[in-house]
């Protein structure tokens, strides 16, 4: 055996191996989601190589292998233009925020989107005549919306209630761009006004792009994913960014 093949079966072996321990891992903190099937593929497959005693070069067509390169030069490319994405922005001069929507967990905040709040509560409690925009609608088997979870805890943690605003439709990125900046109107913002957008660092990319195309003026502000989290959400961003480039017109 050569040592290309044995170089690619270290890999294989080492990338399984990562992914079988983050889903027992995230089992330990949080429920699976149908996304881990995409890291239980990842492994069956790499653990399939393995067991092959032969693995033989005619297999894979040279035609195949150009494709199977480009792809990965793609997905290469995509998550750099992602990770780089997350780099804040000044935000002076700036009166409101929107603050984007994740899932609840037992009508209670996630990790990541508590992260994503206590961001909001820094800026907010450094500029006092700052108004913010909650966004997220509801999604299965909660009970309250994603912006009314948000509202509880800015308010729990000391915000006054009548300076947020819940966006309670929104099930996408786009549509928190887009129904919020129907709030905006109504509270007569101007339409170029800077707007502070919070989410989680993998998340600001796709937001700068999507406001552009929605027309709102954005000044990115990141906040940090929790590690347990992001490897999950730094693939999954992947799908979402090559859909919203694709579809979210």
């Amino acid at each position: 055996m050569n040592m290309q093949k044995i170089a690619f079966r270290v890999c294989a072996s080492l990338l399984g191996f990562y992914c079988v321990m983050y889903i027992i891992i995230r089992e330990k903190v949080t429920e699976y989601t149908l996304f881990y099937l995409v890291f239980a593929v990842i492994a069956w497959t790499c653990s399939t190589v393995n067991l092959k005693q032969k693995v033989q070069r005619n297999n894979i067509t040279r035609f195949g292998a150009w494709v199977l390169g480009l792809m990965l030069c793609a997905f290469l490319l995509v998550e750099a233009f992602i990770i780089m994405g997350g780099i804040d922005e000044n935000v002076q001069g700036a009166n409101t925020m929107l603050i984007f929507g994740a899932s609840l967990l037992n009508s209670d905040v996630s990790p990541a989107l508590r992260e994503r709040l206590d961001k909001g509560l820094e800026i907010l409690n450094a500029n006092p005549a700052m108004v913010v925009v909650v966004s997220g609608g509801l999604t299965k088997p909660e009970t309250i919306t994603e912006a009314e979870g948000m509202r509880q805890y800015l308010v729990a943690h000391g915000i006054d209630e009548k300076r947020i605003y819940k966006e309670q439709s929104a099930t996408s990125t786009y549509e928190n761009l887009v129904y919020s900046k129907t709030i905006l109107k109504q509270l007569e913002i101007p339409v170029n006004a800077p707007i502070v957008m919070v989410s989680n660092d993998f998340h600001m990319a796709r937001i700068k792009l999507l406001a552009g195309r929605v027309g709102l003026n954005a000044r990115i502000v990141s906040a940090k994913t929790p590690l347990i989290d992001y490897p999950q959400y730094i693939l999954r961003e992947y799908f979402a960014m090559v859909k919203s480039v694709c579809v979210d017109k």
